[in-house]
This record gives C-alpha cells, structure tokens and sequence, in this order.
C-alpha cells in the first residue's frame, strides 16, 4: 500500500488528466537530472518551478514541504511538484540525502512549446508498493546519457511510465484509504452504540473487521489517538451535553455512560476539560451560590 498524507484522489486525478495528453498531444521532455549527495545548500523554501520536480529518495535525511504538509524524506520515496506547486526543502546536516533529481517539461508536439494546461498545481508524496520498479526506472534515467533524438525518446518513454506507475499507486492508495475509513467509521459507530459500556480493543477491531494490532495502528494514523483515548473523549463529550442540557445528576450521567464510580468519572472529566462536572451544571451556572 502506498502511503500519503495528500489528497491522494485529487492528485490521480491530475496525473490521468495529463496522462491522456500523452502521447498524442504533448510528450514529455526531460530538463535536467541528479544522482548524488546534495550540499548543504540545496534547501530552499517555497519554489515554484515552470516545470515538473521528481525526487527519488536514495538514502539520508531531511523534509520536504507540499503545500501544508511535511513529508520526511524516507529511503525509497517519491516527491512530485508540479509547476507551479510551492514547495520547500529542509536538509539534515547531520546525515544529507541522496537524491535522484528530475526536472522535466510537458511539450505540446509541433510547436515544441510547454502544453496550455490549466490544471490547479498539485504535488504528492508516496512510498510505493514496489520500490524495485522504481529504483530500476531511475536507474534507467541515470544511464541514459547521449542527447541523441533517440535518447530523447527514451527519457520520454521511462518518464511517462513513471507517471503511469505513479498514478496507479495513487488510485490503489486512495482506494485502500476510503476501505480503510469505512471500516473505521463501523468501529466509530460500534463507540456511539456502546457510550454506556466499557468496551475492549478486541471488540472494536472486530466491528472493523481487523486484527487488534492492525486496527490500533490505523485508527492512531487517522485519528491521532488511540482507540480508548478516543472513547473516552466521546464519553467526555456526551456528558457535556447532558450536564448542560438536563437536570440529570452528575451520579446518574456516570452510570449511564458505564462509570460504576461517580468520582473517577469526576476526576477523568477534570483530567479532560480541565473543569470539574459541577461547574457545567445548569442549575449551578443559573443559580449560583450567594455565600
């Protein structure tokens, strides 16, 4: 499964729009390329090139910035910015990477001039699913090195199945990721049935239909908590609601949310909101002592 923290579906649709230029209308023609180590001073901060920006992830370390997001470089991925995309680069000094850098065009045919194309810029990061495909298509940039005409085809040819390749390692990425919040809203819906309960990790993972471990990764991946943290802040939430809404009890508000003592749901509700339950009573915050 490809990972990326992007909008994965808006960035396939990008790719297939450019991919059915190809090869009829436009082609591809490759600007520059690098394979090595980079200096120090090869970070930058919100570029936007005229052309396409590929990097290839060797080894060593660092970030690059897409948009809002960061994404560490990692050995074995992929960053993609098209023109125009603002994007920036931090390097570690510490351990630099070593990058395959490639800068190229999308040319109309005939007139040899960069395409009309009037897409929003988009950019992306993703670790494959078959990492030796990509290595091996890189590889084969690298020792492309005549700037013969047939060269020329040749750069066109493996840069247009990178972007093939690229695009369907999006569209199998994003499907997986909308499988994968289906899932998660049954175990969501499994918590909003259960608010008076005390439910396990095994349960949960069996209303998504996964295994404990799987489920606890995927569900911290999407959410950012784990699955009891985020149970009990839907407890916490609903008994806001019924704090400030009826004249129900703070003991009775307990129980029905599955607390047996009314003093440890107290004390987890002040742990959360940083208030005790009586403040929010609706009768005390109308009503308020004179003493």
């Amino acid at each position: 499964m490809s990972k990326n923290t992007l909008n994965l579906q808006a960035a396939h649709t990008a790719l297939s729009q450019i991919l059915a230029l190809l090869p009829h209308r436009c082609y591809l023609k490759l600007d520059n390329k690098n394979d090595f180590v980079l200096p120090h001073n090869w970070g930058f901060v919100n570029r936007r090139n005229p052309n396409f920006h590929l990097a290839y992830v060797r080894s060593g370390d660092g970030w690059y910035t897409l948009g809002k997001h960061m994404e560490r470089l990692t050995r074995g991925k992929i960053i993609v910015a098209s023109p125009q995309y603002a994007h920036s680069r931090i390097l570690s000094s510490d351990h630099l990477p070593h990058l395959v850098l490639t800068r190229f065009s999308l040319l109309a045919h005939g007139t040899d001039k960069p395409y009309p194309w009037d897409m929003t810029p988009f950019g992306f990061a993703l670790v494959p699913r078959d990492p030796l495909l990509f290595h091996a298509l890189f590889g084969q940039l690298q020792r492309t090195t005549s700037d013969s005409v047939l060269d020329a085809q040749r750069y066109s040819s493996i840069l247009t199945t990178l972007l093939y390749t690229c695009c369907r390692e999006l569209q199998d990425s994003y499907r997986q990721q909308e499988s994968s919040d289906l899932r998660m809203e049954k175990a969501l819906e499994f918590m909003r049935q259960h608010l008076h309960k005390n439910i396990t990790m095994t349960q949960l993972a069996q209303a998504a239909d996964l295994s404990p471990n799987y489920f606890r990764e995927q569900f911290r991946n999407q959410f950012g908590k784990n699955p009891h943290q985020y149970f009990i802040a839907m407890k916490i939430k609903r008994a806001i609601e019924w704090l400030t809404e009826t004249d129900e009890s703070i003991k009775d508000i307990a129980a029905a949310l599955g607390y047996c003592d009314p003093f440890a749901f107290s004390k987890q509700f002040k742990a959360i909101t940083g208030v005790a339950p009586s403040a929010l009573k609706r009768d005390e915050l109308s009503h308020p002592s004179t003493k």
